[in-house]
């Protein structure tokens, strides 16, 4: 299991339950928030993927994004938002803000947790790179 917890706002309560109940049976470091503003107030810096119900964020969701995302350096971001009611324009727009994906609320669970599991060897691997680059660039350095 990763190191950093996997968070999902919504304010959908059939998604939260849903989701919480999967997340809880795939062992995965799961925290539900109810709004962006409760994320922000509490322990969101050992997040390392954010599901974000699109529905949580402002009218102007490409702007909004943009914003969410400028405080979310080293953190995988999924935007998820009702595919029916959201045009592939639309689409196109939240793909464009930074999102690393975007899928719809309605996802079945078991192709959830498949795509968790695809984003967190996505991260591990983006860490691991940082990681080694760091250390190259310190012993470049001399170690200091």
């Amino acid at each position: 299991m990763p190191n950093f917890k996997i968070f999902l706002i919504t304010a959908n309560e059939t998604l939260a339950a849903n989701a919480s109940k999967a997340f809880a049976s795939a062992g995965f470091n799961f925290v539900l928030q109810c709004s962006c503003a409760d994320f922000f107030a509490q322990g969101w810096r050992d997040a390392g993927i954010v599901f974000l119900d699109l529905a949580c964020v402002g009218q102007d969701k490409p702007a909004e994004l943009k914003k969410f995302l400028g405080k979310m350096r080293e953190v995988s971001v999924i935007a998820m938002c009702e595919t029916p009611k959201t045009s592939n324009r639309e689409m196109i727009e939240i793909l464009a803000s930074g999102v690393d994906d975007a899928i719809s609320t309605s996802i079945e669970m078991s192709l959830l947790m498949a795509k968790t599991r695809a984003y967190i060897r996505r991260v591990e691997v983006r860490r691991m790179i940082k990681t080694e680059q760091a250390a190259k660039k310190w012993c470049q350095d001399g170690g200091n």
